[in-house]
């Protein structure tokens, strides 16, 4: 587990910490994570490694703090997607423009691409990855059951764990193989969330 990190109160605290989040970020996404020091970050920065791990003790806590931010933007389409969904078609015209702006998320940040390729190795980082899923299985069941009144938890919140963890790889081959290619591949992966949350509702 990361070593807990210290948040910052006051505005300039908050304002060097967002500078060193977006030095990672930029740092990271051109050369990689394992390419990347801590004190390289730092002289990005133009401050001392020691401020650095004043906000952040060690890359596992950077990491953390640089995935949350993203987690957060995903919660937030998850969230917002489901408006107005009352039935099997726009819940699945939901599903299309919610995977979307997931895969366009993936597209203009470089550095999740770079992050979520190294999760499998760092049992940290994995860690973090399986509670999200498991919190984004329970925003969707939530949303499920409410526009199906037949559903149950039960019925559905082991597919919709599998399904969250199976996005990010999902869009990164989409995006890693570009072109029709991707395109093609992006379809079929909403084809088969679809018809898997039809087949458990119609049978619910």
């Amino acid at each position: 587990m990361a070593q807990k990190r210290r948040k910052p109160t006051q505005e300039r605290g908050k304002e060097k910490v967002d500078l060193i989040l977006n030095a990672a970020k930029e740092l990271i996404g051109e050369r990689g994570n394992d390419a990347v020091s801590m004190r390289e970050i730092a002289k990005e920065c133009g401050i001392a490694p020691s401020s650095i791990y004043q906000y952040f003790p060690d890359k596992n806590a950077l990491l953390e703090a640089i995935m949350a931010e993203y987690y957060e933007i995903f919660s937030g389409i998850l969230e917002s997607g489901f408006n107005g969904v009352s039935d099997m078609p726009s819940y699945s015209k939901a599903v299309e423009k919610g995977l979307d702006r997931f895969y366009r998320v993936f597209k203009e940040e470089p550095i999740l691409a770079t992050i979520w390729s190294s999760v499998q190795g760092n049992t940290v980082l994995l860690e973090m990855d399986i509670r999200d899923s498991r919190e984004k299985a329970e925003i969707m069941t939530k949303v499920q059951c409410s526009i199906f009144p037949t559903l149950k938890r039960k019925d559905i919140f082991d597919t919709n764990f599998l399904l969250a963890n199976m996005m990010g790889p999902a869009v990164r081959v989409a995006l890693t193989v570009g072109g029709a290619e991707g395109k093609r591949s992006m379809k079929a992966f909403k084809e088969l969330v679809i018809q898997r949350i039809k087949s458990i509702v119609e049978l619910a």
